[in-house]
């Protein structure tokens, strides 16, 4: 059986019905001490997977930023730029799950501090995504779950994620129209950027990535 590496962010992290091996980190560690430590750890994982639980606060106000926002991301950013600097070094491809509630996708009207921190982690996801390129061995996928999802189905849908890299696993409770709501900015940012100059090469977290010494196919 198939077996994840898994930083967890939150104490409600749902079963992905996988082996799991927990990455394990000291709550106060640097960006560049969390890439260090993956890229150092033993054994090789044949996946890596950043889970965010459900719940945080729902304000904005009297909020610890600190903590409930740049803390996290912190954390996010060096166990993800760590796992794929380790999949450069192996040579031989991978996949990174980012395994986020579905408020990620559709938040609440209000915003609060948790979906500032769940758009966050999306859009950190999407701009890997694009760094990394449609011609890497690479994957990076977005699987959302909700609350109401049992964890036969959600297991479910991580394992046929990390067969067949998708893009997108979607929870039940995603609807076409917060699709439309959330792809038609994307898609329309697109359009209106294919018809000005070009885009540098690789992109501007191409050191962050060290994609230039691999030969990354520039965009």
């Amino acid at each position: 059986m198939s077996r994840l590496l898994i930083m967890e962010l939150g104490s409600d992290i749902p079963s992905v019905g996988m082996k799991v091996d927990h990455f394990e980190f000291p709550r106060d560690a640097t960006i560049t001490q969390l890439r260090q430590q993956v890229q150092a750890l033993p054994g090789k994982p044949d996946g890596y997977l950043l889970a965010v639980g459900g719940r945080g606060h729902d304000s904005i106000e009297e909020v610890d930023w600190q903590h409930e926002v740049i803390r996290p991301l912190r954390h996010a950013f060096g166990f993800v730029t760590g796992a794929v600097r380790r999949l450069r070094e192996q040579g031989e491809g991978g996949l990174i799950i980012f395994l986020l509630p579905s408020a990620a996708l559709i938040p609440s009207r209000v915003s609060t501090v948790r979906s500032v921190l769940l758009r966050a982690l999306l859009g950190m996801a999407e701009a890997l995504r694009a760094e990394l390129g449609s011609a890497s061995a690479i994957n990076t996928s977005i699987v959302f779950h909700a609350s109401c999802e049992g964890e036969a189905e959600l297991g479910r849908r991580v394992s046929q994620v990390f067969k067949l890299a998708q893009m997108y696993s979607l929870s039940t409770d995603i609807d076409e129209q917060q699709l439309r709501e959330y792809f038609s900015p994307l898609l329309a940012a697109i359009d209106a950027t294919s018809a000005g100059p070009p885009l540098p090469d690789i992109g501007p977290m191409a050191v962050v990535y060290d994609l230039n010494s691999i030969g990354a196919a520039h965009t």
